[in-house]
């Protein structure tokens, strides 16, 4: 029916919808839980009147049975009465006056079974038409309470997405004692190198050497996605390609997020941090500690509500290419780096 499309639509949009302020996430949820509250009232109202209606169509069954057999067994005695017709005036005047009497009780209360059992089948009709009304009331609200639960759901969902998106930079675990392992096709223009000690200046010693997170050759550009923290690089590479950690460290965030799309953050120690989105796939869970070159998805393609970006120092945001690319971030603590100069660019 297009009153349960509308719902749905709704529901796909609010899917489909990209990263929202804070703000707006907590008046969209203080308004979803409204809506679930309303239809949860309304459904229990309904129930309860449906609930009494039973009651009442149950008991009304009974009447009615009641009152056909009543009807039935005074019907005989009027029949019998009628068949007797004037023989008790051979009894004398009162036995023919007491006969009339009889007949006149019977017919009048055969009269009452009639009327009892036709109000009985009116009530009945519209008891049953009113549960009819109630049923067609409650399908809308049972998919306005459920499109309700389910935005409700899904934006807990996201919220959650989002405290942990941010309590990933909020700690960092360090690089630790961490076997570097890099591809045969990774490494900056110096080649790939291990960092020259441990601990939280490994990665800051790794600048101007970072190896590249993709193999191959691969077009680069900058970017500052809306919604991110500031500039970065995407790398085109075809659908599918490894996507590999430059650098030992601990997986802090791996999940989808806003208009990175399917993410992937790896905390390297001394708070520097690297973001990985647009993949499609994730092979790597939070907690895991990863060496350097260990695959962590594979790259995948710009979905609709990712098809903007806006190129680093232009100002001007332009259509994304709908080839696959990577999404590639640097941040150290909650401040976003220019990754370039960190890969030899």
């Amino acid at each position: 029916m297009p009153y349960r499309a509308l719902l749905f639509v709704a529901l796909l949009f609010l899917v489909a919808g990209g990263h929202v302020r804070a703000d707006d996430r907590v008046g969209r949820h203080a308004g979803q839980t409204r809506a679930t509250s309303d239809a949860e009232r309304t459904l229990v109202s309904i129930d309860q009147e449906q609930q009494a209606l039973r009651v009442e169509m149950d008991a009304l069954g009974t009447k009615e049975s009641a009152a056909h057999r009543r009807m039935l067994l005074r019907g005989r005695v009027t029949y019998r009465l009628v068949r007797l017709g004037l023989l008790p005036a051979s009894g004398g005047f009162s036995s023919l006056l007491e006969h009339a009497f009889k007949f006149e009780r019977a017919r009048r209360a055969l009269d009452q079974d009639v009327a009892d059992v036709r109000a009985i089948g009116q009530r009945k009709i519209a008891v049953a038409r009113k549960l009819d009304e109630l049923s067609a009331r409650r399908s809308p609200l049972e998919v306005e309470r459920d499109v309700a639960a389910q935005s409700k759901a899904l934006a807990n969902e996201g919220e959650e997405r989002r405290r942990s998106f941010d309590r990933a930079f909020e700690t960092s675990t360090g690089a630790g004692d961490y076997v570097a392992v890099y591809g045969g096709s990774l490494g900056g223009p110096s080649g790939p190198a291990a960092p020259s000690s441990a601990g939280a200046n490994a990665f800051a010693d790794m600048k101007g050497r970072l190896p590249f997170p993709i193999g191959g050759r691969a077009e680069i550009r900058n970017v500052h996605r809306p919604g991110a923290a500031g500039a970065a690089l995407e790398m085109t590479a075809p659908a599918g390609t490894a996507v590999r950690a430059v650098f030992a460290g601990r997986v802090a965030f791996a999940d989808r997020y806003d208009s990175f799309g399917q993410l992937v953050i790896l905390d390297h120690g001394g708070h520097y941090y690297t973001l990985m989105g647009d993949l499609s796939a994730i092979d790597v869970r939070v907690g895991d500690d990863l060496s350097a070159g260990a695959k962590v998805g594979t790259v995948g393609s710009a979905t609709a509500e990712e098809s903007t970006a806006t190129e680093s120092g232009s100002g001007k945001e332009r259509p994304r290419p709908r080839s696959p690319a990577l999404y590639f971030e640097l941040r150290h603590g909650t401040t976003a780096m220019d990754p370039g100069p960190w890969f030899g660019l």
